[in-house]
C-alpha cells in the first residue's frame, strides 16, 4: 500500500519502530549518569544493547529501592503521620488526651465567701 509518492506503508511502519522520543531518550540517559556515574559521552558510545541492559537494571534497581522505601515507611508509621495530617486529628488527639476531672461526689462549693478585712472582722 502506497501513503504517498515517497514511502510505502511498510516503510512507514518500519521508520516508526525506529522513532525515539528524545525527551525520554534524554531523561533515561541522566537517570543512567547519576545512577551509574557515568558520563553522557560514555553512554553515547554504547552499543544498544548495552544501553538497553543499562536500562533494565536501571528499572530493577528503582524497583527495588521503591519497594525498600514502602517498607521502611510501613514499619516507621508513616501512616500514623499521614493520619495526623487529616483535618479533625490533632483536636481529637488533644480531647482523647486531656485529664478526667475526678468525681467530687455530692460536694458542693460555697456560693459565698466571707473574707476578713483589715480589721479582722468578717
Amino acid at each position: 500500500m502506497v501513503l504517498d509518492d515517497k514511502n510505502t506503508y511498510f516503510e512507514e511502519a518500519v521508520l516508526n519502530l525506529f522513532m525515539v522520543d528524545a525527551m525520554e531518550l534524554i531523561s533515561v540517559k541522566a537517570q543512567l549518569c547519576k545512577a551509574f556515574s557515568i558520563q553522557p559521552s560514555e553512554i553515547d558510545k554504547m552499543a544498544f544493547w548495552e544501553f538497553e541492559l543499562f536500562v533494565k537494571e536501571l528499572e530493577r534497581l528503582t524497583k527495588e529501592e521503591n519497594e525498600r522505601q514502602k517498607g521502611e515507611l510501613e514499619k516507621s508509621g508513616a501512616k500514623d503521620a499521614m493520619r495526623m495530617t487529616k483535618p479533625g486529628y490533632m483536636q481529637k488527639m488533644m480531647k482523647d488526651s486531656m485529664p478526667k476531672m475526678p468525681d467530687m461526689g455530692k460536694f458542693k462549693m460555697p456560693t459565698t465567701i466571707k473574707m476578713p478585712t483589715a480589721s479582722g472582722k468578717f
